[in-house]
């Protein structure tokens, strides 16, 4: 609970509420608090609508695509806070001044759609993604949580370990930009 405090003051580029709500520094606690009201209106939601996908995004995702294509199936809570999700990043980039259209070289993008594709394999292989996975079906107690939770877990290492220790740096072509 120690108090870290800068040695140096960033200068604040807004002032009044757009100072508040983007800018400044909410204190760990308080920020960790109000993820947990949250986190627990959101299962209260689910509860309630008798959608028990907390904060998935994966199975969501899919609805979008099944609701899009198809007649007769209405939106459910965890549709909305996908669209949420985008809503909220885009109105937190232009409120940050940080909003900008950029482009990417084939490259990059190559390896984006690549490791998207694989991404959308492993989260279809573990009935969910990481967040629903590991936040949802772990506090369900869910075999099935646990075990992708599990192993996420030993993916991420072997695949750190193969980009940053077996792999020499120099091989990576993102490192040397």
């Amino acid at each position: 609970m120690k108090k870290n405090k800068p040695s140096f003051n960033v200068p604040y580029n807004y002032t009044g509420l757009r100072n508040i709500i983007f800018e400044r520094r909410l204190d760990t606690l308080w920020a960790a608090v109000i993820i947990g009201i949250v986190a627990g209106f959101a299962f209260l939601s689910n509860y309630l609508a008798h959608d028990y996908g907390g904060f998935s995004i994966t199975g969501p995702l899919s609805s979008w695509l099944t609701f899009l294509t198809s007649n007769g199936m209405s939106i459910s809570w965890g549709m909305y806070f996908t669209v949420g999700i985008v809503l909220g990043s885009f109105v937190c980039s232009l409120g940050n001044g940080e909003f900008k259209l950029q482009g990417s070289d084939g490259k990059t993008l190559f390896k984006a759609f690549i490791g998207g594709i694989l991404m959308g394999f492993g989260a279809g292989l573990a009935k969910g993604c990481l967040v629903s996975n590991g936040l949802v079906y772990t506090a369900m107690f869910s075999i099935q949580g646990w075990i992708a939770l599990i192993s996420i877990f030993f993916g991420i290492t072997c695949s750190s370990l193969l980009m940053f220790q077996i792999i020499p740096s120099h091989h990576l072509s993102y490192v040397n930009r």
